[in-house]
């Protein structure tokens, strides 16, 4: 610990009767007039550490609090801005950070999070034009082989086929050969995310683009089976599945914002009536 040229008083820290010596003083160090307590210490100091490392820590936050107010001090003497100013800027914060703290207890315990499919269905259809792609996406089969893998002419008519057997047989068979597969017809793709799987330069990924057609593909390790069932280009109107997440969490976000302001508003208009209110 540095020893300070200044009006200081340090206690003498005891490993052992930190915590545990209830004559040990309330007050642990101070200067210019200001105190640091044992209860601020042990708000320090995590429980479990033993009684030289809860020594060691104390050392350090003492020494620290000490440096923190000597420069305080240094610089109410010393600083040539207005301190009123200073103090009202600190006042503003405080009162900034309570406000935030009240706002994220009262949304906490107010806020309706939850948001049905109806509700989603028409903030969608009420705001389509809000929702333009900002890249091609599209739905497709894929399977990524080895080039050895068995049965690759049977798994490429079992990708094309639309009866649900076949899909089954497909499933099954991704299970036990693919390096990678993604059947899931429901989702759609973003077509620079697809793009990372296929051994394809930018100038070729129009050849995705062709629905209902056994695209193929091969490097010297894989062989890319891809079948494109659907796709929308950019700046088309996203589809809803692709959107709901977003919407929900629009949704609720404008609740929030709503619910804030109907609090704001009556605390004002309790204060009004309440007479607590007073404009000269």
């Amino acid at each position: 610990m540095r020893f300070w040229l200044f009006h200081i008083l340090v206690f003498a820290i005891s490993s052992c009767s930190l915590f545990s010596n209830e004559e040990e003083p309330e007050v642990k160090a101070s200067v210019y007039g200001k105190e640091l307590y044992i209860s601020d210490l042990n708000r320090s100091i995590p429980n479990g550490l033993d009684s030289l490392d809860s020594a060691v820590m104390a050392e350090g936050i003492i020494d620290a609090w000490l440096t923190k107010q000597v420069l305080v001090k240094q610089a109410e003497n010393n600083l040539t801005t207005d301190l009123e100013e200073i103090d009202r800027k600190l006042e503003e914060y405080r009162s900034d950070l309570l406000i935030y703290a009240y706002q994220k207890e009262f949304i906490n315990q107010n806020l309706d999070t939850v948001v049905n499919e109806e509700e989603i269905s028409a903030y969608y259809e009420e705001n389509r034009a809000d929702f333009l792609l900002k890249d091609i996406i599209l739905k497709v089969r894929y399977i990524k082989l080895d080039t050895n893998a068995p049965s690759i002419l049977k798994a490429e008519q079992w990708l094309m086929s639309n009866n649900p057997e076949d899909v089954e047989e497909l499933e099954d068979y991704c299970y036990q050969y693919a390096v990678n597969f993604y059947l899931d017809e429901q989702n759609w793709l973003y077509l620079d995310d697809f793009l990372k799987e296929l051994p394809l330069t930018g100038s070729q990924r129009s050849q995705l683009l062709k629905t209902g057609k056994l695209i193929r593909l091969a490097d010297p390790l894989y062989i890319y089976l891809i079948r494109v069932l659907d796709y929308k280009l950019k700046d088309a109107i996203s589809p809803l599945s692709l959107e709901k997440d977003n919407i929900r969490n629009t949704i609720i976000n404008e609740r929030r914002i709503q619910l804030l302001e109907e609090m704001e508003a009556d605390l004002y208009n309790n204060a009004l009536r309440d007479n607590e209110i007073k404009i000269y």
